[in-house]
């Protein structure tokens, strides 16, 4: 069986360092199904792959949440 990855794209107010997006990356490595996480802090950008037989949007969505981040879909 071939899973179907998904792709999530959110602007994330308050990542304005690299500190930041090496925690936010830390954060979302630890969510289970998310499989490839990016950083694109010029844009203040994350990427995410995830299986989303694991996880959902939403779930990463309130991980990013609880460390201290807001966020913004670009869906």
């Amino acid at each position: 069986m071939i899973r179907q990855h998904a792709t999530l794209e959110l602007n994330i107010s308050g990542m304005d360092c690299s500190g930041c997006a090496r925690h936010l990356e830390s954060v979302a490595k630890r969510i289970f199904g998310v499989t490839k996480v990016t950083t694109l802090l010029s844009d203040r950008k994350v990427e995410f792959l995830y299986d989303p037989a694991k996880t959902t949007s939403a779930a990463i969505r309130e991980s990013i949440a609880a460390a201290g981040y807001a966020t913004i879909s670009e869906e």
